[in-house]
């Protein structure tokens, strides 16, 4: 039974100060431990995430530095769970938090992490020039009336898609500029309950971002990798793998695929999940999955699901 699956944040979960916060309140010993790992793990992108994280919000926002931020974020912090005896049955990584999930579960190193999480933000900003792609959030439109208006607007060089199933009624659209402002202009129409354009730097998660595929791949080839300790619900299948193959293969294709996270909660659910730990900042992916069991009908009371920021919050949570 897979009983506890620790969840992975991606971006847009960054916020200024998020290093300093995940050390508050703790013993000097224990915070000048978890920041020689925040520092370690920084120098090995020569980048002084420290300071940038805590102090310089229009950087923290550059997709090349927000990636390997996020993941020096979780993976410190999961890591100092992981010191105290804490196991994970699975793994569920919402887009970048899926490279943090294949660092914690040992497909590759720590310092692997970093610099995977650092060349895919690189090629991901360099993608594009800024303005050439776009992405919206569309909250409670039937799927099918969804899938109709993209139909609509998506042809060529002005192509619209899907990029992230969060929830039974909140999807993701992603594509060029002009075909997502259609789509958020027209989606009323046809029953969106409201349209929210995002502030990215380009169309991710779109069969756009395939530009970027062969890049992508022979960098993680490069690397030292092997299967996963523990199964991992990847977004490009919403199923569980291990073996180290399917999991790259699959690493790459997330790039232009959808993030289907909805399945794969789901597919949790269905082996056997009854708690869900968010590890990382902020608290987007559990309150997702409270939507998402609200949405799909399960029974509430049988899940736990917690938001893990800091290290005061994994030593409590470890007490318990």
């Amino acid at each position: 039974m897979m009983k506890k699956v620790v969840l992975f944040p991606g971006q847009g979960s960054q916020t200024v100060g998020m290093f300093e916060k995940m050390v508050e309140g703790i013993d000097e010993q224990t915070k000048q431990h978890v920041n020689r790992q925040i520092t370690a793990l920084s120098n090995v992108v020569n980048q002084s995430f420290e300071s940038l994280v805590n102090t310089d919000e229009a950087q923290l926002n550059i997709t090349m530095n927000t990636q390997p931020a996020l993941y020096i974020h979780s993976i410190v912090l999961y890591q100092y769970m992981e010191s105290l005896g804490f196991e994970a049955d699975l793994y569920i990584g919402h887009s970048l938090g899926e490279l943090t999930a294949l660092a914690a579960s040992k497909v590759y190193s720590l310092d692997d992490g970093v610099k995977i999480t650092r060349q895919r933000g690189e090629l991901m900003d360099n993608a594009y020039p800024k303005g050439v792609g776009s992405m919206a959030a569309i909250l409670k439109m039937d799927d099918h009336k969804l899938l109709e208006l993209i139909g609509m607007i998506d042809k060529e060089n002005h192509r619209l898609s899907i990029a992230n199933f969060n929830t039974p009624s909140q999807t993701v659209i992603t594509g060029h500029y002009n075909a997502v402002e259609e789509f958020v202009s027209r989606c009323k129409e046809y029953g969106a309950k409201k349209a929210i354009q995002l502030n990215v730097s380009g169309p991710f998660h779109s069969p756009l971002m395939k530009t970027i595929e062969e890049p992508f791949k022979s960098y993680v080839q490069q690397l030292n990798t092997t299967s996963s300790m523990k199964p991992i619900i990847g977004n490009y299948s919403a199923k569980e793998e291990k073996v180290q193959e399917r999991l790259i293969d699959h690493l790459v294709k997330q790039l232009y695929s959808p993030v289907r996270f909805v399945e794969s909660i789901e597919r949790a659910i269905e082996l056997g999940a009854t708690e869900f730990i968010e590890v990382g900042n902020q608290s987007v992916l559990a309150n997702l999955v409270k939507i998402i069991i609200k949405e799909k009908g399960y029974n509430k009371d049988a899940f736990k699901v917690t938001s893990i920021q800091t290290i005061k919050e994994a030593k409590e949570y470890l007490d318990e």
